[in-house]
This record gives structure tokens, sequence and C-alpha cells, in this order.
């Protein structure tokens, strides 16, 4: 299986949305390998180990099982769900399953920043220092 550092899945239903995440990753770096669906997420697991994925939270409604099967691979260090805004539910269901972060739609390149290395910080070794993860106002972007 091929393996990269900088490689993430995006997982988005909405063509314009997954558009937008993809090149926001890319502007931090990483090469992200798009999925419009759960099944074709799945398919694209199956040749690449993925250290990180950012995912539609709605995909949890849909059988609650992408994202729990992400957090499942033993490659799988960060997951971050997006989600519409004002929607309690939807968070809580994402974190459920296991999203590190939640971030609302539209995402901004700092939010997927910080969410990405927030969960680097909260490693162990690190965590057990007292640190905490990076937060704005402007994002909500809860651990």
């Amino acid at each position: 299986m091929a393996r990269s550092n900088m490689a993430i899945i995006a997982v988005e239903t909405d063509t314009v949305q997954l558009t937008r995440l993809s090149r926001s990753l890319a502007l931090l770096g990483y090469q992200p390998a798009e999925a419009n669906s759960a099944e074709q997420a799945m398919k694209l697991i199956r040749g690449t180990v993925f250290e990180r994925a950012a995912v539609a939270a709605e995909l949890t409604w849909v059988g609650q099982t992408l994202i729990r099967r992400l957090r499942r691979l033993p490659s799988m260090e960060t997951v971050i769900a997006i989600g519409p805004p004002d929607d309690p539910e939807m968070e809580a269901e994402a974190r459920t399953s296991g999203a590190d972060a939640y971030l609302v739609r539209p995402v901004s390149v700092e939010s997927l920043a910080k969410a990405l290395l927030a969960r680097a910080w909260a490693r162990p070794a690190v965590a057990s220092h007292g640190l905490d993860s990076p937060s704005t106002e402007g994002d909500r972007m809860k651990r």
C-alpha cells in the first residue's frame, strides 16, 4: 500500500464543498485524495494508507459507518468532521463516532490548520504537560 505523511482523505458529498476543502488542504501542503461518498472513500482507503481525514459530518447519519470505520484504522491519527453551523446534535454524533474536531462550513484554511495541528499537540507526550489545542472565535473547533 502507498503511504504518504501528507496524504489526507477529503470526503464531502457536495462537489463544490469537496473542491473547496481539497484546495484548502493543498494550500496547507497536503495531497488530498477526494471522495464524494462513504463507498468511494472506502475504495480509496483500500489502496492507500491515510493518517488524516476530513469528512462531511452528514455521512455519520448514513449508517454511522464512515467516521467509525476511519477511526478504527490503525494508521488513522486525525479525523476532522465538517458540518453545518448551529447543529449541536450533528456535532455530538460526529464526536461520538470518533471525530477529533468539528469544523463548520465554510471551512477556512486557518481552522483546518489549527484542527490538524491541535491533534498533533494532543498526543499523550504533549497532553500530559497540560497543553491544550488552539481555537478561534470565528470558527467553532472544539476538542
